[in-house]
């Protein structure tokens, strides 16, 4: 049979009676749909294959009638294009997009080929700048440039040539030439002259000084001198006390050189000097300390007391010779101390140490440079000790009251009955109870010491260590018992659980042993059914595009990409509809799409003459490009599979080309909805996010 129908067949039982058999025949018929699509570069199926070349795809899947549903994919691929430009020139660029580069770079002019696919002219330039330099120089008399020029005047003067860069270099000199100058001068001077350089010349004659005029360039100054001699007498004297010189009439009283100056005949210097030698009466004092006496040898007296003494001569040149003696006389000194000490004592009075009972003496110079004796009268007592060992468990009180936990050498020191110091050593060992703590987690129950433990706490048992003293150990038990779970799970269809490493998504009861965290056994036991596939497929009615449900629990929410919640809409323009419904267990069918081409609505209606994407499939970026004029309010919006809008922007009247660059999150691959809302209508385009 190939058409649906009732049909009946009679024959003959067993028993010999009549029997009729009925078939009640329901045929549905297999389906089939061809799309055109070209696209560029590649092209993601509604089956979910990315296609990179042209050719004729099927795809086999089973329709709502559950025949078999053919969909055959006529897909034509055209290639974006590129090309790359290596480019040098001088000071600017102007490429072929007119625009004109003035730096070095990589640039980019991205545009459409014929085949309405990207293309991507680089241009890898290269811009060597012309150079200029300018010098400024100032010369004496003349300057040679590095042109081979020799300028003798003040000016800028200009040479052109090519830098190694192939461009234009431009040297200027700005050149300033300042001239050389002369002078001479004629003088007369007595004995010498010291000229504007600082030299002196004694003697007649022609010198000449070359220096750096103002300018900077060689000035020469000529000096024509004639040198006159000054004349001296030099007279050698000696008197006594003093003398009067007849050639200035002065009284001198001192030994010196002395000098009169007049003008000879010649009218210079004339120097008169006296060489003088006076001889003074002579005196001589001498300040002495001495111990007990002294005696001068200036008149060999002998003095025991202090005091000045004098003694008057004549010297060796007739005059009188005074000596003066300042005399003072010190005595020697001596002390004694009587000092008890412990040990040892060292004495202050030579850093000595002794260790034994004793009168020492000491013999040093006093502050006045005499003998000074020190006795020492010393006594010497001997400090005790004497030293305890002690073994304890925990802690010791020793005869000094102190109480010590820890093993160590403690001291005690005070004074015995000669005065000095009694040291007490205790050399102390303390032995410690011990205590330790141990946690344990097992499961169910756990034996202790003899004992069985079957809930969880804290248990402690005391023992005698191996120095005698106690050693408590402390159990910290937890006591964790198995179990049983039973989980009741329903998902949807295509969905499925992950219940360790297992995983199910068929009705069923499933058991699995886990071992938790704990280490104890755990048994789960999943009782898991799978709610019934949701089937749609969108239909037209007349004007109307409508869902065929299948499967799933009613009622059902319908989601139309347009925002409408309702089983049947009536488009308002052409473009890709699709729908998705939820069933009363909230299972998600699979996107269901329609193509609309009978509404009017065009891009020529809506007075936009062209309408470039690309590209298109993309990963995140799409280029939606107006080239006519646009004279009027344009929202483009950008709407998931679901009916929420993910992108919006807004172009007013803008004149001439626009490129309008919409940017979707990567990772977010789908199907997307263009419209573009104008004063007349809706354009909507598909846009593919790979």
């Amino acid at each position: 049979y190939t058409t649906s129908g009732t049909y009946t067949d009679v024959s003959t039982n067993a028993a010999g009676c009549t029997e009729i058999e009925t078939l009640v025949l329901t045929i549905n018929n297999s389906t089939s749909s061809t799309t055109s699509i070209t696209a560029c570069d590649s092209y993601t199926w509604s089956n979910g294959n990315t296609y990179t070349t042209s050719g004729t795809y099927t795809d086999v899947s089973t329709n709502a009638a559950g025949c078999t549903e053919t969909e055959t994919l006529e897909l034509t691929i055209n290639n974006s294009t590129s090309s790359n430009t290596i480019l040098t020139a001088c000071d600017s660029y102007t490429w072929s997009n007119g625009i004109t580069y003035t730096t070095s770079g990589i640039y980019t002019d991205v545009s459409t080929n014929a085949a309405g696919c990207t293309e991507t002219e680089t241009l890898e330039l290269t811009i060597n700048n012309s150079t200029s330099n300018t010098t400024t120089i100032t010369e004496c008399d003349s300057y040679t440039w590095s042109n081979g020029i020799t300028y003798t005047t003040s000016g800028t003067y200009t040479d052109v040539s090519t830098n190694a860069a192939g461009c234009t270099d431009i040297e200027t000199l700005e050149l300033t030439i300042n001239n050389s100058t002369s002078n001479t001068t004629t003088i007369t001077e007595c004995d010498s002259y010291t000229w504007s350089n600082g030299t002196t010349y004694t003697t007649s004659g022609i010198y000449t000084d070359v220096t750096i005029n103002a300018a900077g360039c060689t000035e020469t100054e000529t000096l024509d001198l004639t040198i006159i001699n000054s004349t001296s007498n030099i007279e050698v004297l000696t008197e006594c006390v003093s003398y009067t010189w007849p050639v200035n009439g002065i009284t001198y009283t001192a030994s010196g050189i002395y000098t009169d100056v007049g003008t000879n005949a010649a009218g210079c210097t004339e120097t008169e000097t006296l060489d003088l030698t006076i001889i003074n009466s002579t005196s001589n004092v001498d300040s002495l300390t001495e111990c007990g006496s002294y005696t001068w040898p200036v008149n060999g007296i002998s003095y025991t007391a202090s005091g000045t003494y004098t003694d008057v001569s004549t010297n060796a040149a007739g005059c009188t010779e005074t000596e003066i003696l300042v005399l003072t006389i010190n005595n020697s000194t001596s002390n004694s101390t009587s000092i008890i000490a412990c040990d040892s004592y060292v004495w202050s009075v030579n850093g000595i140490t002794y260790t034994t009972s004793g009168t020492y003496t000491d013999v040093s110079i006093n502050a006045a440079g005499c003998t000074e004796t020190e006795i020492l009268v010393l006594t010497i007592n001997n400090s005790t000790s004497n030293s305890t060992s002690i073994t304890v468990c925990d802690s010791y009180t020793w005869s000094n009251g102190s109480t010590y936990t820890t093993s160590g050498t403690y001291t005690d020191v005070s004074v015995n009955a000669s005065g000095c110091t009694h040291t007490e050593t205790l050399v102390l060992t303390v032995n410690h109870s011990t205590s330790s703590s141990s946690d344990l987690s097992v499961c169910d129950s756990f034996s202790w010491f003899g004992q069985l433990y079957t809930v969880s706490g804290s248990y402690t048992y005391t023992a005698i260590s191996s120095s005698g003293c106690d050693s408590v150990v402390t159990l910290n038990l937890t006591v964790n018992n198995t179990y049983n779970i039973t989980n009741t799970v329903t998902i949807c269809s295509g969905e499925s659980i992950l219940v360790g490493s297992n995983t199910y998504n068929q009705t069923g009861t499933y058991t699995d042993l886990f071992t938790t965290s704990n280490g104890c056994d755990s048994i789960i036991i999943t009782q898991l059914t799978i709610y019934s596939d949701i089937v749609s497929i969108i239909t037209q009615n007349g004007n109307d595009i409508f869902s065929n449900v299948g499967g799933g629990s009613a009622p059902y929410l319908y989601e139309w990409n347009t925002g409408e919640t309702t089983s049947q809409i009536t488009p308002n323009m052409n473009g890709d509809y699709w729908l998705i419904i939820t069933d009363v267990n909230g299972c998600i069918s699979d996107t269901s799409y329609f193509t609309v081409t009978w509404v009017s609505t065009s891009i020529e209606d809506l007075n936009i003459d062209k309408l470039n994407i690309y590209p298109n499939p993309s990963r995140d970026i799409f280029n939606v490009e107006f080239t006519s004029l646009v004279r009027q309010e344009l929202e483009v919006r950008v709407i998931n599979s679901i009916g929420e809008v993910v992108y919006v922007d807004n172009i007013s009247n803008h004149i001439g080309e626009y490129i309008n660059t919409i940017s979707l999150e990567k990772n977010s691959k789908g199907i997307y909805l263009l419209e573009i809302q104008t004063n007349d209508g809706i354009v909507n385009k598909k846009l593919i996010l790979q």
